[in-house]
């Protein structure tokens, strides 16, 4: 065998040659352990948060049993339906003495659902209040108001200008109807042409005008929208009040102004209503209890979070 010396140049290109796959099975090895670091990450942000709503879980329940008991409490004692939070159960775990667990936050909030204008009842015309509340401008509002009764009424129609290709749906890819029934999810409004423009933005999320819609209509059907949670584009389109009426209206169920001094910022019963507004007010299209209320739990502690609605 000859002696290495005598071949330098083949021995200096073998050993670069075996740095270079060194070099190349380090870069493979520093690349999937990145991969499996960030699986391992993925993982384990998962499993947290699992736990984090598994412990909080309990807390939420336990709040919501604390409401309920003093809701029903409530509407025991006033022998009758709830009407508002401010007949003295919307500080509900206040009652109890309800402490969390050390180191937790506990919320809840009340929404009055029948506060809103329910969509499976409403005409063109009280929509047109809404949007003009809103100061939509009237080709937009009529196209909306067309649109979406078109979608949800068998045989309306168009009072409004409309787009030629607004409700041809066979032409969609793929083709569907337009099912002339009620809206069974928000998501259905993606769906409505002459909405999808206007309350949507180009991710295909609601935009403003798209939540002030889902907060101000509800999907639940109830014969008259309560007096008592009823927001100003509600009280205009079915009192048909005027800017003074509902300043009058807002300050007494906030108890303020001339109002300040009242116990009670709530109202009994639609006839009331004439004591605020006078006896010409419009007491048709209202009533003044709850009918659809959500209730939403949210517990806090460090960085975990739970909900419960």
């Amino acid at each position: 065998m000859k002696p290495a010396e005598q071949f330098p140049a083949s021995t200096a290109s073998c050993r670069a040659a075996l740095i270079v796959i060194v070099l190349v099975s380090l870069a493979f090895t520093a690349a999937a352990l990145a991969l499996f670091m960030q699986k391992a990450s993925t993982d384990l942000l998962a499993a947290a948060r699992e736990a984090d709503a598994n412990r909080l879980r309990a807390e939420a329940y336990s709040a919501l049993e604390s409401t309920l008991a003093v809701i029903e409490t409530f509407r025991e004692v006033g022998g009758g339906p709830l009407r508002s939070p401010s007949e003295g159960w919307g500080d509900a775990l206040a009652w109890t003495d309800y402490e969390p667990a050390a180191g937790r936050e506990v919320k809840v909030s009340f929404s009055d659902e029948s506060g809103r204008l329910p969509l499976a009842r409403v005409d063109f015309d009280a929509l047109m209040r809404v949007f003009d509340e809103w100061e939509m401008p009237v080709a937009e509002a009529e196209r909306l108001a067309d649109a979406l009764l078109d979608w949800m009424r068998e045989g309306h129609v168009r009072r409004g200008f409309a787009s030629p290709l607004d409700g041809d749906y066979e032409r969609a890819q793929p083709a569907f109807k337009a099912p002339r029934r009620p809206l069974r999810s928000w998501s259905e409004l993606a769906a409505i042409d002459g909405v999808r423009e206007l309350l949507f933005d180009e991710q295909g999320r609601l935009n403003d005008l798209g939540h002030r819609f889902t907060g101000t209509f509800s999907r639940w059907d109830f014969p008259r929208p309560n007096l008592n949670a009823a927001s100003p584009a509600v009280l205009a389109a079915v009192g048909r009040y005027s800017e003074t009426q509902l300043r009058q209206l807002t300050d007494y169920r906030a108890g303020a102004g001339i109002y300040a001094n009242r116990l009670r910022s709530y109202f009994l019963n639609p006839d009331e209503l004439g004591t605020v507004l006078g006896d010409q007010a419009d007491t048709s299209g209202w009533s003044t209890t709850i009918q659809a209320l959500r209730i939403t739990i949210e517990v806090w502690e460090g960085r975990g979070h739970f909900s419960l609605s």
